[in-house]
Parts: structure tokens; sequence; C-alpha cells
């Protein structure tokens, strides 16, 4: 979790097994907002490649990650495979 004493930021680690709920939730925010910037810098590189090439079929990016996530909580690890 990172924060802000005066005009110094802070991170500190908590055990998830341990961490009460409001830091908990505030981190789980915190990694969320750090994924919808990372879409929105690939939907920005993806609009640059397709008016730089124009001339090509444009990229399309599905943002969704609904079916994305289910399938991999539902999809064995290597290691499972393994066992």
């Amino acid at each position: 979790m990172t924060f802000w004493q005066g005009s110094q930021q802070t991170t500190l680690w908590h055990d998830i097994d341990e961490a009460p709920r409001h830091i908990a939730h505030r981190s789980f925010q915190q990694r969320r907002e750090q994924m919808v910037g990372d879409a929105v810098q690939l939907t920005f590189d993806v609009m640059h490649w397709n008016r730089v090439n124009e001339g090509d079929q444009p990229i399309e990016m599905e943002m969704d990650f609904k079916d994305d996530v289910l399938w991999r909580l539902n999809t064995p690890d290597d290691d499972a495979k393994a066992a």
C-alpha cells in the first residue's frame, strides 16, 4: 500500500492473511488503478499504431477481461500438471 506522509511517499507491505479489511481494500483499489492505467496506455499505443499504419488492417484490443480471468482461474497451472 502506498500513502503520503507529509510530502514523502511511503510504501508499506502487509501480509494478505493478516491485513485488516481497510488496508486490503485500499491495496486492491490501487492495484486495480494500475491495471486501468495499463489499459489506457495500451489503448493509446494501439490507436497510435493504427493511425501510423492506416493502410493495414487496424488492430483491435478487447478490454473486457472477465472471460480471460475466468479462463485462468479454471486452468490448472504447470505445477499441478507435474504433480
